[in-house]
């Protein structure tokens, strides 16, 4: 089994200019809901944030979001604690790790025709 996406993951703190397309945050999103949950309640809703206004606003409140002020994207994780109160941070945290393991591939996703997939 190769594993090496694992090894190589890492954070990203400089963005590019670009934006996501619908289609790359679909996939993103597929990613995360793909992530084991307790129970299978999947307690997890997800807000979408293109606005430059509301990243910007994050970001100043939030101690550990100050990436966003050059992200041109955000992607909030709730939890929803009735419907898991006791295990929805960690289904949550399967939800941001299948993210994270992600991204990587959507590059080469991209890159790829349709035709060829």
């Amino acid at each position: 089994m190769n594993l090496d996406y694992i090894f190589r993951r890492r954070s990203i703190r400089k963005y590019t200019d670009k934006p996501a397309t619908d289609r790359q945050i679909k996939y993103i999103l597929e990613a995360a809901m793909a992530a084991p949950s307790a129970h299978n309640f999947k307690p997890w809703r997800f807000i979408v944030i293109r606005d430059r206004e509301t990243l910007d606003r994050i970001a100043r409140v939030h101690p550990h979001a100050r990436m966003l002020f050059q992200a041109p994207l955000g992607i909030v994780i709730c939890g929803d604690i009735s419907i898991s109160p006791e295990r929805w941070d960690q289904d949550c945290a399967a939800v941001t790790e299948n993210i994270l393991l992600a991204l990587p591939i959507r590059r080469r996703v991209d890159r790829v025709s349709p035709a060829q997939r």
